[in-house]
């Protein structure tokens, strides 16, 4: 009996292809312009395109993507609201029911001719890029699997889409609430997610979001919603994604019969057609809003009692406008009593997580549990490009190395309450492998200068620097030359000899592991940037983070190159000896003789870049006295940062041209005070 129900009727199907055959047609012609005609289009541009695009058309998913992606969100909705608007409408409902038809057959040909008018046009599509791949002779550019690959993730992703939105349309009593329910319910996943963790990061100390947002990519398989837009070249659909998404199909199907067969004529026109859903609705709503508005708050003013505000508005305001929808009335006052019940649960929840009753901040590994661990400025994405981008990781595994940081971590926690009265903060990310298998990840903002004392001695460890420094990733038998391009100046010096690279790549390590503290945090500008190329069989220029820090690709004739960028530091002796020694130190850095005279002004409100020219001041000529200069010359030509910073300067070449430029610390050039003194 099921078997004959679940059967669709022809009749139905042809109704409903006669009815919304414009679906079809709209959605074929939509397909042919973004993909076959767009081809078609870009024959003519073939060369232009190859110069930068290895091939234009790969993968035909990513080819005009985006375009054919907002299709799949916008064409599978649509027929499903039109399919089942009889269901939200008095009249029209009673009629269809009562045809000599069960629902499951009403169902199942709704079912199937939306699937015809979501399958054939892709289908149709599908075989227009065939046919121009055969008639231009495209096989370099791509083959009849990759149209298979697209038409079957764009028939499966929207159809699972389509049958999602029948299914919203029977809990639903409008056409309306359905659009609308559909899109939220697929994004809610993603949004609640984010909203959760969002909150969560300012609860909890060292808690940071985007860890357990982005970490693994596990967001986007939450839902076809941003699946759809993650979907490129090495990142396809998988098997196990298939199955599911076959297997969600099924249980949508199963699903939205039950509730057809459950459903009342009398829900049309309600927003919720079934009571047992309206609380949920209604929870879920002030609970989203509540999140969405102590965050907004959170953000805006950085005050946990302007977050509470936040919460309680936000809350009460969803809440009263999920009253307004599912009673259809703005005589909602009488249901407030429930929302205080919401509230004192909300406020509960939120002192225990205020108070860490789950000890999540006040957690740090004990050292002999600790594997290994990873330490390092910049944030979670700084983290992230270490660990996946080096090629080699290195982490702080000596055991007195690991009692280091775990006591710079007891004392960041301990000084809460006062990190985060400061103003000037760095964040310090801590992760930690414990022997058990897991990860301890936590993220804090601490002022600068603060704890100099515990840190100081983990970046001077070989294996802090082994961690955060490329050089020591670079295996100097691929390097084909290195380039010193110094600061001021337009000429380079040329490295190619084996011998010599071997020579800079080691005096390099050498200066990097001598480098106390002090030296790795002072702003100095260097003498020179140093770009190590690497030859590498790649013609397609982008960036990368290979060794966990900048790369670049550069072409060099017909040749790719893999360049790493260093810097030539004031304090690295050790090289500048190497460079006089070997002839290269005349050209790789700046020089006294290469400026006429430097301009200095001593600056009050003038913290701006203004032309030192413009401003009273002194000119130095003197050698000795440029040479100064130019050994304490920070590295921000624009802006002063620090009330230190009195001194700016700007060097003239001979033909009076600004060709570097600073700032100089008073206790750095102790003549300066000595001309200004006398002015």
């Amino acid at each position: 009996m099921l078997l004959k129900n679940l059967w669709p009727n022809k009749g139905i199907i042809l109704n409903d292809l006669k009815r919304f055959n414009w679906i079809g047609i709209i959605y074929t012609l939509l397909l042919f312009f973004a993909i076959p005609l767009q081809i078609i289009m870009h024959l003519n541009k073939l060369e232009e395109r190859i110069h930068y695009l290895s091939n234009p058309f790969q993968p035909l998913f990513y080819f005009q993507g985006e375009i054919v992606k907002f299709f799949i969100l916008i064409i599978p909705v649509l027929t499903a609201i039109f399919l089942l608007r009889y269901l939200q409408e008095k009249r029209s409902v009673d009629m269809v029911h009562a045809l000599p038809l069960t629902r499951v057959t009403l169902y199942t040909s709704h079912v199937v001719a939306g699937t015809l008018l979501l399958v054939v046009p892709v289908l149709l599509t599908g075989l227009l890029s065939w046919i121009t791949l055969s008639a231009y002779n495209l096989e370099t550019y791509y083959a009849l699997i990759d149209i298979v690959q697209w038409a079957g993730t764009i028939i499966l992703l929207s159809l699972t889409i389509f049958l999602f939105a029948l299914f919203v349309g029977m809990v639903t009593g409008t056409s309306v609430a359905q659009g609308v329910l559909t899109y939220i319910t697929l994004f809610l996943p993603v949004g609640l997610t984010v909203l959760l963790l969002s909150n969560v990061e300012h609860l909890l100390y060292g808690f940071q979001a985007q860890y357990y947002m982005q970490d693994g990519r596990m967001l986007e398989y939450f839902t076809p919603f941003v699946r759809l837009f993650e979907l490129r070249d090495g990142n396809m659909l998988g098997t196990a994604e298939i199955v599911a998404y076959l297997l969600a199909m099924v249980i949508l199907f199963v699903l939205t019969i039950l509730a057809y067969n459950k459903r009342k004529s009398e829900a049309a026109t309600q927003a919720i057609a079934f009571d047992f859903l309206k609380p949920i609705f209604k929870y879920g709503v002030t609970f989203c809003t509540m999140l969405l508005g102590g965050l907004y708050f959170w953000d805006i003013q950085n005050d946990f009692r302007w977050a509470i505000f936040g919460y309680i508005v936000g809350s009460l305001f969803g809440y009263i406008v999920a009253e307004i929808i599912l009673q259809k009335s703005l005589k909602v006052l009488a249901s407030l009593k429930n929302y205080l019940v919401y509230l004192l649960i909300m406020a509960a929840l939120l002192a225990g997580l205020e108070a860490d009753i789950f000890g999540y901040e006040r957690k740090v590994p004990p050292v002999d549990q600790v594997e290994q661990l990873y330490i390092g400025e910049g944030g979670y994405f700084t983290y992230v490009r270490w660990r996946d981008g080096a090629e080699e990781q290195s982490f702080i595994t000596k055991k007195e190395n690991i009692e280091k940081v775990v006591q710079l971590h007891e004392a960041i926690i301990k000084n809460k309450e006062d990190n985060q009265n400061k103003q000037s903060y760095y964040n310090l990310t801590f992760a930690y492998q414990l022997k058990n298998g897991q990860t301890l990840y936590r993220e804090y903002a601490i002022p600068k200068e603060e704890y100099e004392q515990y840190q100081k001695p983990i970046y001077e460890a070989i294996e802090y620097k082994q961690m955060h420094f490329a050089i020591f990733n670079v295996d100097e038998q691929e390097l084909e030359k290195i380039v010193f391009e110094p600061q001021g100046l337009s000429r380079t010096v040329l490295i190619t000899e084996p011998a010599h690279i071997h020579e800079v790549v080691t005096i390099l390590r050498q200066e990097t592991e001598r480098e106390s503290y002090e030296q790795m945090k002072d702003e100095i500008q260097p003498w020179a940037y140093i770009k190590l190329w690497r030859l590498v069989d790649v013609t397609s220029p982008e960036m990368t983070y290979r060794y966990g820090v900048d790369m670049t690709f550069q072409i060099d004739g017909k040749e790719s190159y893999e360049v790493m960028h260093l810097s030539w530091k004031k304090h690295y002796h050790e090289l500048e000896q190497w460079l006089r020694e070997k002839g290269y130190w005349q050209d790789a850095r700046i020089l006294p003789e290469d400026i006429a005279y430097a301009r200095v002004v001593k600056i009050g409100k003038e913290r701006d870049w203004v032309d030192p020219k413009l401003l009273p001041g002194i000119d130095i000529s003197k050698q000795d006295e440029l040479e100064v200069c130019l050994q304490q010359l920070l590295g921000r030509p624009q802006t002063a940062e620090s009330q230190n910073e009195s001194y700016r300067i700007a060097f003239y070449n001979r033909n009076d041209e600004a060709i570097l430029s600073g700032f100089l610390e008073p206790q750095s050039v102790p003549f300066l005070r000595e001309h200004f003194s006398t002015q």
